[in-house]
């Protein structure tokens, strides 16, 4: 998933992502910290996608 985190709990986040079509998620999702394998932060690959996003 690529997207924004937008809150950070205890042993969750809220997490809004962006399809490969450019456009954001209406809701967030929750994510567990156990869940999650990889966390990549100012890559190059979503500076350059999240300049085309759209939202629904």
């Amino acid at each position: 998933m690529i997207g924004r985190i937008l809150q950070a709990k205890k042993k969750k986040l809220y997490f809004r992502y962006f399809n490969a079509q450019g456009r954001w998620d209406q809701e967030p999702i929750v994510v567990k910290y156990r869940k999650i394998t990889q966390l990549n932060v100012n890559d190059r690959y979503t500076d350059i996608f999240s300049k085309y996003l759209r939202y629904r």
